[in-house]
């Protein structure tokens, strides 16, 4: 766990079709933008790697389908 203070600037609704919406996304979830008012430079980086890490994992299952398609295509 990481221990924050954090408040709240944007709460966006998901739409169901939205490719960032985990599954079953849709009615009820919503995006969320928060500025950190207190966190540890540990809980920081934390974040961060986070972050990184699902970003990564998404160019990666991106460029997958993209060689699927292309390859399709021939």
């Amino acid at each position: 766990p990481i221990s924050a203070v954090a408040e709240v600037v944007r709460a966006i609704p998901v739409r169901r079709n939205d490719s960032n919406a985990a599954s079953g996304g849709g009615s009820g979830r919503v995006t969320i933008a928060a500025r950190f008012a207190s966190i540890s430079s540990e809980g920081r980086e934390r974040i961060i790697r986070h972050i990184l890490q699902l970003q990564a994992e998404r160019l990666r299952a991106r460029h997958a389908g993209a060689a699927y398609v292309r390859s399709d295509e021939s």
